[in-house]
């Protein structure tokens, strides 16, 4: 197996490890809700604010296995967990941050990526790699909707886009990314295959 390839390998394991280890210790938020918060549904329960978690490793938010959620840091404060496909249903809810884990996922994403941009240049492919396009295409399309998101945020003097739209844009970018990257593969493969073989003479 040329170095190459084994580099290309590492780098699927490690977004392999790294998706897993996203996904199985999210970010928790403790979040608050109130009945007859929507004119249109007076009976639907509406976000109003959040509440502290244990362990608490950034402000009202914390990474904890799916197995195990964290609990509010006041004893007062009686909620249950709820999923991401589930609809409110009492006042207080322990629930996965979903803004958080798609921004957590994207930026590890890119620090990868970088690394392994290094490791191209160091050890050249001997053909055309698809694992190595669609890295590079994956990311830039991440970086690039980070920029946006926290150049939003910076430009809104700290109020960034809603949590659900930084959840589908990082998840577009992913997906653009990804896709990009296999295009530019298979006009690279053809352009390749179709290329004439020069003659040892």
């Amino acid at each position: 197996m040329h170095k190459s390839q084994l580099a290309d390998i590492v780098y699927l394991v490690a977004m392999g490890v790294w998706l897993l280890w996203v996904v199985l210790r999210p970010y928790w938020s403790g979040t608050s809700y109130v009945v007859g918060g929507s004119t249109i549904s007076p009976q639907t329960l509406t976000r109003t604010g959040t509440f502290g978690l244990t362990p608490e490793n950034v402000p009202n938010s914390s990474i904890a296995p799916l197995r195990n959620p964290p609990r509010p840091t006041s004893t007062l404060i009686s909620a249950t967990v709820r999923w991401p496909w589930e609809i409110p249903s009492q006042p207080y809810h322990v629930e996965i941050s979903l803004s958080r884990v798609s921004l957590r996922w994207g930026g590890g994403s890119v620090l990868l990526g970088m690394a392994f941009a290094i490791v191209m240049f160091l050890i050249p492919a001997r053909q055309v790699s698809l694992v190595r396009i669609v890295a590079n295409t994956l990311t830039a399309s991440l970086f690039m909707a980070s920029v946006a998101i926290f150049g939003i945020a910076f430009m809104s003097r700290g109020y960034g886009p809603p949590n659900e739209a930084i959840v589908v844009i990082i998840v577009a970018a992913t997906a653009i990314g990804c896709v990009l990257g296999l295009i530019v593969f298979l006009i690279r493969w053809c352009y390749a295959k179709a290329a004439p073989v020069k003659s040892g003479n």
